[in-house]
């Protein structure tokens, strides 16, 4: 009699814990986003996503959640040895084509197989250190497959 009674209180346990959502899952809401591109973290938190697409660099930015959110910087410099040149190469990103973009007008080819140096600056001041001091720098090895077509 006991048993039976254990289990039976067992089952009401169940089911109301089942009822009033205790024990499952997360809400799909709390999910972290999808960074478009390669995933650089932030030394000061949140993210990039770095992409070449149409033959330009696109650097999107994150917050820490990985939520797209503006960008924190006026501008951003991407330096790299290129695999067809001698010299290095330098590309400027600006805000634009986004809320969260920055994008460079310089084209840049294939194969995307480099390491590269990333400098976020902050708006300038006309004080040389202290912009120095505002900017950021990332260095990654840049791959991406280029798209087909």
């Amino acid at each position: 009699m006991k048993s039976v009674s254990l289990r039976l209180g067992l089952a009401f346990v169940f089911v109301l814990s089942v009822m009033s959502g205790w024990g499952t899952a997360p809400a799909l809401a709390s999910e972290e986003s999808k960074i478009e591109g390669q995933s650089i973290a932030r030394a000061g938190g949140g993210w990039l996503g770095l992409k070449v697409e149409s033959g330009a660099f696109r650097l999107r930015f994150y917050d820490a959640k990985k939520q797209p959110m503006a960008p924190d910087v006026a501008r951003a410099v991407l330096r790299w040895k290129s695999n067809r040149r001698i010299a290095r190469e330098v590309a400027v990103l600006t805000p634009g084509g986004g809320s969260n973009l920055m994008t460079s007008e310089r084209s840049v080819p294939p194969p995307y197989n480099f390491r590269l140096t990333i400098v976020l600056m902050r708006a300038s001041t006309g004080d040389a250190e202290a912009d120095e001091a505002a900017a950021e720098t990332i260095v990654v090895d840049f791959r991406q497959e280029p798209a087909a077509g």
